[in-house]
């Protein structure tokens, strides 16, 4: 009898286990997406193990695996896109969003989330609607810390003894967006163009200077131009293929989510972007073009008249102006120079006079990239890039500057500053407020990590420094220069690439907003060199700290 009874318990508790455990499917395993792409070899466990083929389902609770030469690319419901890299155990462990008046429900629907958690490997990603509407609703957690987003495009990988030598750990880049990683340790925020590092939960998150060579990845290029080639057939209408072909029906649908999305720097269809687009390892995404102005643009021209370049087009005098090129880093008053302004306010045309003749530059079928304004010290920079501008000597016929492989760099004072009229003295320590993207002339973008600048003006000298990363290579530059009037300019005395010297550099740059006890803020070129590489950059500069 005891043992009849002790059967039917057992009977009943696993009845109870199957009900409960069908009940936890109904739940977890809800559809959530569906794969784009697979190559190799790619499973999914829920929890029993099956292949994962282009166009199957993905759903919450799924544990995607990638072999040694195995790639996944999925389509989750709110628009979110992630390739998975070989060697990956990437888990889709929540996707869930209450209906809105022009979307579904996905899930139950009962609140906003997105959690993943990234156990071994790494992926790159475009966050979809649920990131956008509530960034606090999306994580990815990882042994090493836990990923945060601000509408985002960003690259991952976890390391354990599988990157060649590199330090295990989590590695981060970052093409457009924000992403922060946060684990016992701390907490680091990382922007547009910038790596991070988390060795473990308890060592706090640090900043890398240079792309990491984990996040130089063949495996991922070589599953974006498999998806380029799908949007292709696509367009086309095709659907014929099982292996990589057609994939009707998916890229079209992108576009809207990726202009939904803001247009985070991908491909027009909103795909996971091409090495040669935005890959955040190598060649780093061109910025868009900022649209509509900041804030109104106007400048005092002769005699205190209000000039308005709001609409674009127009012309001033202004007392500082800083390019740089591959060529040079120079900045000068331009007392007498024209500039021009396109509709967003950004420079589209100026002039470099000289003692014998005057340069005149137009950015012809290059385009502005990297704007900003500071709206205290009303400095305005970009660099033309992606065409070809014209140069031209005293109204000769111009010639061509190609831009196509690398760009000029321009840093403008908006208002026609009026200069100080007795010496400047004491010291002033400034703070980067803005920058563009390194470059060099062999197409790479890199990430400005850090840019200092202090001025002596009792004494005319200055003292400039720069940290940046470009083609996997950590720049590190240093140097003094002397001051006159509103203009300085000096040369790096130091230049590292790699922790290795003999490089060389200069800068040159330009102060502003003379009302106070010292200039508001300066805008700064740069231009550095190593063997045949040169590289060069603006920076820009406010928030005067004074002893």
């Amino acid at each position: 009898m005891t043992k009849m009874n002790q059967q039917m318990k057992r009977t009943r508790l696993q009845t109870l286990l199957v009900l409960v455990m069908s009940m936890m499917s109904l739940t977890a395993w809800a559809e959530v997406g569906r794969a784009l792409y697979t190559f190799g070899n790619v499973t999914v466990e829920r929890p029993a193990i099956s292949v994962l083929g282009r166009g199957d389902v993905v759903n919450a609770g799924d544990v995607i695996v990638t072999g040694a030469k195995g790639y996944a690319q999925i389509k989750l419901a709110d628009g979110t896109k992630v390739a998975i890299r070989p060697g990956s155990r990437f888990v889709i462990e929540e996707l869930e969003a209450p209906a809105t008046a022009t979307e579904p429900a996905i899930g139950a629907g009962t609140a906003l989330r997105a959690k993943f958690d990234l156990q071994k490997g790494g992926f790159r990603t475009i966050t979809g609607r649920i990131a956008k509407r509530d960034p606090s609703a999306y994580q990815v957690s990882t042994p090493s810390a836990v990923i945060r987003v601000r509408g985002t495009n960003y690259v991952a990988r976890l390391c354990s003894a599988d990157c060649g030598g590199t330090d295990d750990g989590l590695y981060v880049g970052v093409s457009d967006g924000g992403v922060a990683l946060t684990n016992g340790g701390g907490e680091l925020n990382l922007a547009k163009n910038q790596y991070g590092y988390a060795a473990d939960f308890n060592t706090p998150p640090t900043r890398l200077l240079a792309p990491p060579a984990s996040l130089n990845d063949d495996g991922l290029a070589v599953l974006e131009e498999e998806e380029e080639e799908e949007e292709s057939d696509s367009d086309e209408g095709s659907d014929e293929g099982e292996e990589g072909g057609d994939d009707s029906g998916d890229g079209g649908d992108d576009s809207g989510e990726s202009s939904d999305e803001g247009d985070r720097g991908g491909t027009g269809t909103g795909d996971v972007p091409t090495a040669e687009s935005s890959s955040v390892t190598t060649n780093v995404s061109s910025p868009t073009t900022d649209g509509a102005p900041v804030q109104e643009i106007t400048a005092a021209g002769p005699g205190g008249t209000e000039i308005d370049f709001t609409g674009g087009g127009g012309t001033f005098v202004n007392r500082g102006l800083s390019t740089s090129t591959t060529d040079f880093a120079t900045s000068n008053n331009t007392n007498a120079a024209t500039v021009i302004f396109d509709d967003a306010g950004n420079l589209t045309g100026f002039d470099i006079p000289s003692d014998t003749t005057t340069f005149s530059y137009g950015i012809g079928s290059a385009t502005n990239f990297n704007n900003g304004l500071d709206e205290n010290s009303q400095l305005r920079w970009g660099r033309w890039a992606d065409g070809i501008a014209q140069i031209s000597d005293n109204g000769a016929p111009s010639s061509d500057l190609d831009l196509n492989n690398s760009s000029l760099h321009w840093v403008i004072a908006l208002t026609d500053d009026v200069l100080p009229t007795q010496a400047i003295t004491g010291t002033a320590s400034y703070s980067l407020v803005g920058n563009t993207d390194p470059t060099d002339a062999a197409g790479n973008i890199g990430f400005l990590g850090r840019a200092d600048l202090s001025a002596d003006f009792t004494n005319s000298t200055v003292q400039s420094r720069v940290e940046l990363g470009i083609n996997n290579q950590a720049w590190s530059a240093v140097g003094t220069g002397s001051i006159n009037v509103n203009l300085f300019s000096g040369l790096y005395n130091t230049v590292t690439v790699n922790g290795a010297a003999g490089g060389s550099g200069g800068f040159s740059g330009h102060f502003v907003g003379f009302s106070g006890a010292v200039p508001d803020g300066a805008g700064l070129s740069y231009i550095l060199q190593n063997g045949s590489t040169v590289v060069n950059g603006v920076a820009v500069f406010g928030n005067p700290v004074t002893p």
